[in-house]
C-alpha cells in the first residue's frame, strides 16, 4: 500500500484498500465465535481515531484550517 501512495498509483491503492476492505469483512464474519462482532470492531477503531487525532470528534465545530490545527493541539 506505501508503494502504491509513493508512487501516486490511485489503480494500485484502490486494489490495497479492496484488500484491506475484505480483511476487515472477513474476520467480522468469524463473529459466529461469539467474541466480537463488526460493531465491536467499528467502535474499536472509531475510538482509536479520535484517541489520534482528537478533531475527528469535534469535526462539527471545525470551521477553517486554522481552527482544525487548534483542536488537533488539544
Amino acid at each position: 500500500m506505501a508503494d502504491a501512495i509513493e508512487k501516486r498509483d490511485m489503480a494500485g491503492l484502490k486494489d490495497e484498500l479492496g484488500d484491506l476492505l475484505f480483511q476487515v469483512v472477513f474476520h467480522g464474519r468469524m463473529r459466529g465465535t461469539g467474541l466480537f462482532g463488526f460493531a465491536d470492531y467499528r467502535d474499536a477503531s472509531s475510538e482509536k481515531m479520535i484517541g489520534a487525532i482528537p478533531c475527528f470528534a469535534d469535526a462539527a465545530s471545525v470551521a477553517n484550517a486554522a481552527d482544525q490545527v487548534v483542536i488537533g493541539k488539544r
